[in-house]
């Protein structure tokens, strides 16, 4: 988690409120893999 949050330079509410706004490619690259992860997650528990 540690990596992860250092790399997508702040946490999910900046992602969303300036990133992708911006067309950062890390911004979508980091939402991307967030909803992987939700997805994952949401299978996971199934």
């Amino acid at each position: 988690m540690g990596l992860g949050a250092s790399l997508s330079m702040g946490g999910n509410d900046s992602q969303l409120l300036l990133a992708l706004p911006a067309f950062s490619p890390a911004g979508f690259v980091a939402v991307s893999a967030m909803l992987v992860g939700i997805a994952i997650g949401l299978k996971g528990q199934r």
